[in-house]
C-alpha cells in the first residue's frame, strides 16, 4: 500500500496531476535498488509544465506504438507497453 501512495504522491510532484487509481505492474531491480513500475489512470488536473521541468527535458501524451521515437529511462517503455496492451518483442 505505501509504494501506491508513494506512485501517487511522485506522480503529483513532477507532474501536478492526480490520480486515485494506481496499480503495480512488476517491481524490478536496478543499478542495486528495487525499482517499481506503476499504472496511473483517471487522473485529474492539468499538467504543471513548470514541475515537469524541474526533473525531465520535457512532457507529451504519445501512443504507446510510438514509443521508440522517443528517449526514455530504462525500463520505462516496456512498462507503458505491458499497463496498455502492446506488447514489445525482446
Amino acid at each position: 500500500m505505501r509504494k501506491k501512495i508513494n506512485a501517487r504522491l511522485e506522480l503529483e510532484e513532477e507532474t501536478g496531476l492526480k490520480t486515485k487509481k494506481v496499480e503495480l505492474l512488476f517491481s524490478k531491480k536496478r543499478n542495486g535498488k528495487n525499482v517499481h513500475y506503476f499504472k496511473c489512470i483517471e487522473f485529474v488536473g492539468d499538467v504543471d509544465i513548470g514541475n515537469v521541468k524541474k526533473e525531465h527535458e520535457g512532457f507529451r501524451w504519445v501512443e504507446p506504438n510510438d514509443l521508440d521515437r522517443f528517449k526514455t529511462a530504462p525500463g520505462v517503455e516496456y512498462a507503458i507497453r505491458e499497463a496498455f496492451g502492446t506488447k514489445m518483442i525482446i
